[in-house]
């Protein structure tokens, strides 16, 4: 049955337009839908908590007059106001800034509500309504330790700044990644930081580089990860600030020996090459510096041949020298240039060389009031000798 104002029993209605019927039928119907103002859909269903995406919110919006906010659902906190992008509004689509998460990441529910009446509109229900906030980290920060690289030793520690860090939870792991072009395993060494100190920060301990050495001036160089319960945090930071450097460092287990060549010490350490590198140990002094090549045992040990020492006795550095002998691909090429490794402390590193005899021989005796017997005396380390001569006795001191 027809609507009385769109019945055709008067000549005066025949003579209506259809444009003017259907005016009038939207006039008596635009109320009820102005009533009805909901919303439907939001896109993305997953941002970070860094904030800057754009919420795309559809529905019916007929005063374009709206605010959103993110209700937390894991607690009993404050509801986080988005930004209106103002000039994007449409009655279909409402656009906004989603803001930075000051909380743990969590879900959020989506609520929109009529700025006017201050009404929350109705929205689809359920899981649509709600976004997934996200972890994220951008930086790292030094504590004890640089942040951008440490010794192979390990357990340094630095700050890793972000947002949705949930600081009830221990369920964190820092993983560094052995990355190189042409690294030959995918080595993983990893610590578990420890609890976030807040929403933002949590705190890294570097682990034991027990891997053997970069072919480039350092021990290895790696990718930081940062994982929740076994879900990747996404890096959202500079270019290459993820990557971390392990440096070598080394130690000698002696710190003196007799001035005579052949013995071997042992220097410690962790990063050492084993494949194709080789090592010089240099005694260094003021007056003279020798050199001999170190035998790699491992990543964490070196062995050094003494060399003589041809001048007195003293205390000298020892200098760790890495001769690079590879390239990018571990292809042996020029094994001429030299690295100078520093010692665990950062500081010089002592070796004091002791005077040694080892022989000694004499010529045939003369008659007891002819020329002296001479007597040879072989070592190292030794500064000068005095003779003292009478006719019964040779006295023979050496001056240390």
């Amino acid at each position: 049955m027809l609507l009385p104002f769109l019945s055709s029993s008067s000549s005066s209605s025949s003579s209506s337009s259809p444009s003017s019927s259907f005016l009038l039928f939207g006039i008596l119907l635009f109320p009820c839908l102005a009533s009805s103002q909901f919303w439907e859909t939001a896109d993305p269903a997953f941002t970070l908590a860094s904030g800057g995406d754009t919420l795309i919110v559809r529905g019916y919006f007929p005063t374009l007059n709206y605010t959103c906010s993110l209700l937390p659902t894991g607690s009993q906190q404050s509801a986080i106001a988005c930004q209106v992008l103002g000039t994007q509004q449409t009655q279909t689509e409402l656009r906004y800034t989603v803001p930075p998460w000051p909380l743990a990441a969590q879900e959020a529910t989506v609520q929109i509500t009529d700025a006017s009446t201050r009404k929350v509109l109705r929205g689809p229900g359920g899981a649509s309504e709600r976004i997934t906030i996200m972890p994220v980290w951008s930086s790292k920060s030094a504590t004890a330790g640089a942040s951008t690289g440490g010794t192979a030793q390990g357990s340094q520690t630095f700050t890793v700044n972000g947002l949705g860090f949930d600081r009830d939870s221990s369920n964190y792991v820092c993983k560094f990644v052995r990355y190189e072009a042409s690294s030959p395993t995918a080595d993983i060494a990893q610590n578990l930081p420890f609890q976030p100190m807040n929403n933002a920060e949590l705190v890294c301990s570097t682990p034991t580089w027990t891997f053997e050495g970069s072919t480039d001036d350092y021990a290895g160089k790696a990718i930081l990860l940062i994982e929740k319960g076994g879900q990747v945090v996404v890096y959202q930071g500079a270019s290459l600030g993820n990557q971390y450097f392990f440096s070598t460092v080394w130690k000698i287990s002696q710190s003196t020996a007799y001035s005579s060549p052949g013995q071997t010490i042992t220097v410690q350490g962790y990063g050492f090459g084993t494949l194709r590198d080789q090592y010089l140990c240099s005694f260094e002094s003021t007056s003279l510096t020798v050199q001999s090549k170190a035998m790699s045992v491992s990543s964490s040990e070196l062995h050094c041949v003494l060399p003589g020492w041809s001048t007195k006795a003293q205390t000298v550095d020892l200098v760790l020298y890495k001769i690079k002998c590879r390239d990018s691909n571990y292809q042996v090429y020029n094994c001429t240039t030299q690295v100078k490794l520093q010692g665990t402390q950062n500081v010089r590193t002592s070796f004091q060389f002791l005077t040694s005899i080892h022989n000694f021989s004499k010529f045939s005796s003369y008659a007891a009031d002819s020329q002296p017997s001479v007597l040879t005396v072989y070592g190292g380390g030794l500064n000068s000798v005095k003779f003292s001569l009478s006719p019964s006795k040779l006295q023979m001191s050496l001056a240390l």
